[in-house]
């Protein structure tokens, strides 16, 4: 059986984390290649079977931001809480709209945040500590949350593409209680009752 591109991602991700020889640096350089390399092959088709129209520059376009490797910044890497930290409290990790303990990667810029509110809130401004080549790149849009790829764990700040687990063994992170890999939706908030309506294609 032919291996989807999804199991190979994973596959690289594991080896390259269990690669012993690896800085911590490169390691995370290679893993930022991996997830980046999983757009060139659809880049490449939209660009040969449609070279000429409009519509499909416009989608390489998009694919050439978010296949761009990027370097994490410490804000990046700083775990967001629902509930702060306080005293021996841990807190809770998410952010003011939900509790789960992974990030997004935006799609559309590459931007690493808690959530699609998140996202929208912080496109009027550059992310701080990343050089912004084209400040119309941030500047008042908005995240489609469907399109999302990739997350960072909170717990290990693992890259890694989207699901309710960290593939990180050592850590082995579960992301939420509820989780949605059509709507790229996690909730951690216990006796929430959820479910995706195919209906409506959207979870509530």
């Amino acid at each position: 059986m032919a291996e989807s591109d999804e199991a190979r991602i994973r596959r690289q991700m594991l080896e390259i984390r269990q690669d012993t020889t690896l800085s911590a640096a490169e390691k995370a350089r290679r893993m930022q290649a991996v997830l980046a390399g999983k757009w060139m092959p659809q880049q490449q088709a939209s660009s040969s079977s449609s070279s000429s129209s409009s519509t499909s520059t416009s989608s390489s376009s998009e694919e050439e931001k978010s296949s761009t490797p990027i370097t994490l910044t410490e804000k990046d890497l700083t775990p967001t809480y629902n509930v702060p930290p306080k005293g021996d409290d841990p807190g809770i990790l998410g952010c003011k709209h939900y509790r789960r303990n992974c990030k997004m990667r935006a799609h559309c810029c590459n931007m690493i945040v808690t959530c699609r509110f998140c996202h929208d809130e912080e496109t009027d401004k550059p992310p701080e500590g990343r050089s912004v080549t084209a400040q119309s790149l941030y500047s008042g849009h908005k995240i489609n949350r469907h399109e999302t790829r990739d997350i960072l764990c909170m717990l290990c700040n693992t890259l890694q593409p989207h699901s309710n687990q960290c593939i990180n063994e050592k850590c082995g992170n579960q992301f939420a209680r509820y989780y949605c890999s059509v709507c790229k939706f996690w909730d951690n908030l216990p006796g929430k009752d959820i479910f995706h309506c195919p209906d409506c294609g959207i979870c509530r």
